[in-house]
């Protein structure tokens, strides 16, 4: 999956460009480069499928780039998808990275929304986190993830 690189670049202190690029379906993420972009694909790609190695390839995401804010938006909902109590601090954790780094990068339409369904999906409020994705939707329809998350 090879992404089209579309940078409106901004530099920071760990990179020297962050920019947004487009994923495979033509929606523009912040990221510091082409491979994040693409091992979130793949991600995705095996999320979407119920691939039993979404976790290993979300993983290759943070590892080339551990910034990614939609990458720490996709730990914090798959630790709340598992439903289970120990993993609300994790999830917890994501959505602070997740602040922080839209603070220090900035962020798309999309990724303000990620951030917004996680913290309320972190708060309890699952239908209006549904409903904040849809949104976003709305704007992205080819958004894989949100696809998913909102409609299974």
């Amino acid at each position: 999956m090879e992404s089209r690189i579309a940078w409106q670049g901004k530099r920071h202190d760990r990179y020297a460009v962050t920019g947004t690029i487009a994923d495979s379906r033509g929606v523009a993420m912040t990221a510091a480069s082409g491979l994040a972009v693409s091992r979130y694909d793949a991600f995705v790609t095996r999320f979407m499928a119920h691939g039993s190695d979404a976790a290993l390839r979300l993983k290759a995401v943070m590892e080339a780039d551990p910034d990614l804010l939609l990458g720490h938006c996709a730990r914090g909902f798959c630790f709340l998808i598992l439903a289970r109590g120990e993993l609300k601090a994790p999830a917890r954790q994501s959505l602070a990275e997740a602040r922080r780094i839209l603070a220090q990068r900035g962020g798309t339409p999309r990724e303000h929304a990620y951030v917004e369904a996680l913290a309320l999906l972190c708060d309890g409020h699952f239908a209006r986190a549904a409903d904040r994705l849809a949104a976003a939707l709305e704007d992205e329809p080819l958004d894989g993830y949100a696809i998913k998350l909102v409609h299974g």
